[in-house]
């Protein structure tokens, strides 16, 4: 199977098989309104329990902390096999130094503890967009899960990455466009309107079971969802990846 190194984007159909991706989304679904866990964007996106981003653009930062223990047991308890399926998706990731190795995951929670061992933040998520009114987001890079090692938006050096897993979706719409080029953290004004003018961009198109990893410094456009009566969501996974070399080489998982 083909992997992901840094600068690269792909899509893995079939990574799961459709069927159980939609059984997910299902369970997911139900598990959101009997424990009251869809939280709901500035937007009409929902997120199953806690997401740094969504928390942190909606100016409640805190609540992602304060309630990231809960979001994982929930994630562990009704989608364990979703939450396996997601860290397995971590072996498809390469260090462009060592493309044929791969490298263990481990979550940011072990890593960057409560004093009491208690987890401050999540592994994984699930998004939904319930809403045909639902626009693209804007171009953008993923930074902001480096945000406890803010120098790491501004290096070269640093190698992240961004997966998807598509659990339902319509026909139409619902993809990614994903721009060619890295681009840091402080540089965003530079060049950023003649990449998005002048240079084409990658289209990945959703289907149920299917991953789509890239390098999370590339600029990238969520596309409007077509839903209708028949196919009245589009829910996706997310986990964000950030390369460590000590104290061994892995990935810091996180969302």
């Amino acid at each position: 199977m083909k992997t992901i190194t840094k600068g690269e984007a792909g899509i893995f159909y079939d990574f799961v098989q459709p069927e159980l991706a939609v059984e997910w989304s299902k369970i997911a679904d139900k598990v959101g309104k009997e424990e009251d866990a869809w939280w709901p964007d500035v937007d009409d996106t929902l997120s199953l329990g806690n997401s740094y981003y969504r928390d942190m653009k909606a100016e409640r930062i805190q609540l992602y902390h304060a309630g990231a223990q809960k979001t994982n047991e929930i994630y562990t308890k009704h989608l364990f096999d979703f939450k396996i399926a997601m860290v397995e998706g971590l072996s498809l990731l390469r260090h462009p130094d060592n493309p044929n190795t791969e490298l263990p995951g481990i979550p940011r929670r072990s890593k960057l503890p409560g004093p009491n061992g208690e987890a401050y933040w999540v592994d994984l998520g699930i998004h939904c967009v319930t809403r045909e009114s639902r626009g693209g987001d804007q171009p953008h890079g993923d930074y902001e899960g480096l945000e406890p090692y803010p120098h790491l938006m501004f290096s070269e050096d640093t190698i992240s990455f961004s997966m998807v897993l598509c659990l339902n979706c319509p026909p139409e719409g619902g993809g990614l466009k994903c721009w060619p080029g890295r681009k840091l953290g402080n540089i965003l004004d530079d060049g950023v309107e003649e990449l998005l003018l002048t240079t084409t961009p990658e289209h990945f198109h959703y289907k149920p079971g299917s991953l789509a990893i890239f390098d999370s410094f590339r600029f990238h456009q969520v596309q409007k969802a077509k839903l209708t009566e028949a196919y009245p969501v589009r829910m996706v996974g997310v986990m964000h990846a950030l390369y460590w070399e000590l104290p061994i080489p892995h990935f810091e998982y996180w969302f």
